[in-house]
């Protein structure tokens, strides 16, 4: 782990360490986008949104991804809908 914070003190966090405090994290990031998808659909906002393009996932050689522009898409278009969620 070769990520330093301003303030850290003490000797770096082992692998172990790590591991937990990803997994941890994973958990909390989860519970928040459950929340968020349960907001956004008992408020109706989810209804309004229209819907994604299909996602394909089949890897063809050669040919760049497009998993990123379709990541990008789907997180504007959660901050989008939260945006919208705030103002009612």
């Amino acid at each position: 782990n070769k990520v330093v914070v301003k303030g850290d003190e003490g000797p770096p966090a082992s692998h172990e360490e790590v591991l937990e405090a990803v997994r941890v994290r994973s958990q909390q990031i989860q519970e928040l986008v459950k929340e968020i998808v349960t907001a956004l659909h008992s408020s109706g906002v989810l209804a309004d949104m229209p819907d994604l393009p299909p996602l394909n996932l089949s890897v063809q050689r050669g040919r760049k991804s497009a998993f990123l522009p379709s990541l990008i898409l789907a997180v504007g278009s959660i901050a989008l809908a939260t945006m919208k969620l705030r103002k009612r």
